[in-house]
Parts: C-alpha cells; sequence; structure tokens
C-alpha cells in the first residue's frame, strides 16, 4: 500500500503543476491507488485536480461536504469550514474523544473545538504570531524584525526593543492562548485536550499554561483517516 503525504504551503501553481503533480500521478499510477485533496485556496482545488487526472485515472476525492469523516459538523454553513481544521479533528479523537480543540497555526491560529459527543462545534480565528510580526515590523521604523524561536526573557521587563518585542509575542501570544482555553474549558469542560499543529513556534507553546500536545503531523494524518473512511475497494 502506499501512502504519500505532501503538505504543500507558499506555493504557487506553477510549481506544483511542473514539479509536484507529476510525482504524484506517477506514484499513484504505479501502486493503481487513489488519492485525496485537501485544499484550503479554492481557485487552485480545481485546477490541482485537473491536472492529476490528466496524468493518472486514478480516484481522486476532495475534503468538503459529501465525505464521510466520522464527525458532525454543528456550523451555520459546513462548506466554509477548512479542511486543515477537519482534518485535524479527525486525526486527534483518534488519541481519544472529545471534548478537544485543535489549534491550527500557520498565517492565521484557527482553534475549532469538538464537544463529547464528537460534534465540531465552532471556535475561533485570529491573526497568527508571524502575519502580526511581520505587519508591525513594516508599519513601524524603528522595530527590528525578531526571530520567534528564541524564548523570551527570563523578566517580563524587557532592557531593550527587541526584548521587549520577544517577551511580547512569545508572552503575550501564549497569554492569549491561555486565555481563549480558558473560554473553551469553560464552555465545554475542564478535561478538555488541546492539541496544536502547523508552525506555532515551541517558545510559544512552552510558555503556555495550558497543556498543549503538539502533533506535526496531525492534518495529514487526519487527511489519510478520511481517505481511509471513504476509498472504495
Amino acid at each position: 500500500m502506499l501512502e504519500l503525504r505532501i503538505l504543500v504551503d507558499n506555493i504557487d501553481y506553477d510549481s506544483i503543476a511542473e514539479y509536484l503533480i507529476p510525482v504524484v500521478a506517477e506514484k499513484l499510477r504505479r501502486e493503481d491507488k487513489g488519492g485525496i485533496l485537501g485544499s484550503v485556496v479554492p481557485a487552485l482545488t480545481g485546477r490541482v485536480l485537473g491536472a492529476l487526472r490528466m496524468f493518472c485515472s486514478a480516484r481522486f476525492l476532495t475534503v468538503g461536504p459529501g465525505l464521510k469523516s466520522g464527525i458532525r459538523l454543528r456550523l451555520d454553513n459546513p462548506a466554509q469550514l477548512g479542511a486543515e481544521l477537519l482534518c485535524g479533528a479527525v486525526a486527534a479523537l483518534e488519541e481519544g474523544p472529545g471534548p478537544l480543540a485543535v489549534i491550527s497555526a500557520d498565517t492565521a491560529i484557527s482553534i475549532m473545538a469538538v464537544n463529547g459527543k464528537q460534534e465540531l462545534v465552532g471556535g475561533v480565528i485570529l491573526p497568527g504570531p508571524q502575519l502580526s510580526l511581520s505587519a508591525l515590523v513594516q508599519k513601524t521604523a524603528q522595530l527590528p524584525q525578531i526571530d520567534l524561536s528564541a524564548p523570551a526573557s527570563s523578566s517580563i521587563l524587557g532592557k531593550n526593543t527587541s526584548a521587549c518585542l520577544q517577551n511580547g509575542f512569545v508572552l503575550g501570544t501564549a497569554g492569549l492562548l491561555d486565555g481563549l482555553a480558558e473560554r473553551f474549558q469553560a464552555e465545554l469542560g475542564p478535561d478538555i485536550r488541546f492539541y496544536a499543529t502547523g508552525n506555532l513556534p515551541r517558545t510559544i507553546r512552552e510558555a503556555c499554561r495550558t497543556p498543549i500536545e503538539y502533533r506535526e503531523y496531525l492534518i495529514t494524518d487526519g487527511l489519510y483517516r478520511i481517505w481511509q473512511k471513504n476509498r472504495k475497494g
């Protein structure tokens, strides 16, 4: 059995068409297996699927309405849910039942919750620290770029501009996540578990008072689980 997991971020369609699609299609053709696509860029979804189908006849699924995930979506418009959030929730539930919350960090931080009935019941979206830092540096004259993978100083009282920024972004983002976690706990119960995936820096995760389990491949694990639930043959 072929298990091919590819997580693509910040790559344009021409690069996908030139490098990625032929490789994926060739592997699927050799193994006579289907595939599944989880896309958060709707403008590219159809183009990528069309290109894949030009290279091979394998059956391709797309994460979205109509596929079985094992989770009931208690949302106003389930079609608006990002594929990565559903995949993350599916994978997290493999480790144990809800309540749980998945923190997916990229350009934005999205936190989506699953209750004890295994229903995805909603969450929050906010700017990611990298985006916020980039905007702050671009819009100010004297604030330097900092490395969010570096820890905050031992004291909250930064003694220079860089230290103040480091404390603000590392400890501030951690405090923000802790505050949101308290609200999730108040609504879904104190036993709720938190999982994180994506590019949320370790320094921020470790500065949180809330226990957060980091899973690098949470999204692709969930994508594979959804494919298993829906494949034929």
